[in-house]
C-alpha cells in the first residue's frame, strides 16, 4: 500500500479487500463532514434506472496530485462536467479501447481546475451537483492525470438493481 508522504496508513484510509467490497457500499452512501464540501453526514441516493447524465458531478478520492505525484494525506475532490457520449466514445475508440456507452460516463474537470482524477482516486464516487445528494458515477480510468483528460467514470444507474440486490442479500459485518 502507498502512503502519503507525511502519515502512515490509518484504518480509516485503509484498502478493502474485494471479497469484503458489498460491506464497504455504506460508507460510500454517507455524506460527512470530513469530506470538504459535504457538511452533513446523511444518506445518499442512487440515481433512478433510466436517469439522464447531469451536467456537473464532484468526484472524491485518495488519488495522487498527478502522474508520478505523492498520495494525499487527505481526501480530495475534483469539479468535474459531464462531456457528450458521443465524444466519451470517440476519445475511448481514438486509445484503441472499445467504449460501454451503457455502463460508462465521462467528464473533465471544469475549467480553472488545478488536478484532475488520477491514480488511486479509482473506486470513489462522483456525486451530482449542486445538491450532492445522488451518487451518479464510480471513478474508473482515465489516459492520464492531465487536468485537459477525459477520464471514465462507471455509470450508477444501470447498477442500482444489482446493487439493491446484494445490499439486502449479503452478510453484514
Amino acid at each position: 500500500m502507498t502512503t502519503c508522504a507525511t502519515q502512515r496508513p490509518s484504518p480509516a484510509n485503509a484498502r478493502t479487500s474485494p471479497a469484503r467490497w458489498h460491506t464497504r457500499i455504506a460508507p460510500w452512501t454517507q455524506r460527512c463532514s470530513s469530506w470538504p464540501a459535504l457538511s452533513a453526514c446523511r444518506p445518499l441516493g442512487f440515481p433512478p434506472g433510466t436517469s439522464s447524465v447531469p451536467a456537473t458531478g464532484t468526484a472524491f478520492g485518495w488519488g495522487r496530485d498527478g502522474y508520478g505525484g505523492v498520495a494525499p494525506c487527505r481526501r480530495s475532490e475534483v469539479a468535474l462536467r459531464f462531456t457528450d457520449p458521443q465524444r466519451c466514445v470517440r476519445a475511448q475508440r481514438d486509445l484503441g479501447i472499445a467504449p460501454r456507452p451503457q455502463w460508462q460516463l465521462c467528464a473533465q474537470p471544469t475549467p480553472g481546475a488545478t488536478r484532475n482524477t488520477c491514480t488511486g482516486d479509482s473506486g470513489g464516487p462522483v456525486l451530482a451537483t449542486p445538491a450532492a445528494t445522488t451518487i451518479t458515477g464510480i471513478i474508473s480510468w482515465g489516459p492520464s492525470c492531465r487536468v485537459d483528460d477525459i477520464g471514465v467514470y462507471v455509470s450508477v444507474a444501470p447498477l442500482v438493481p444489482w446493487i439493491d440486490h446484494v445490499a439486502h442479500t449479503q452478510p453484514s459485518g
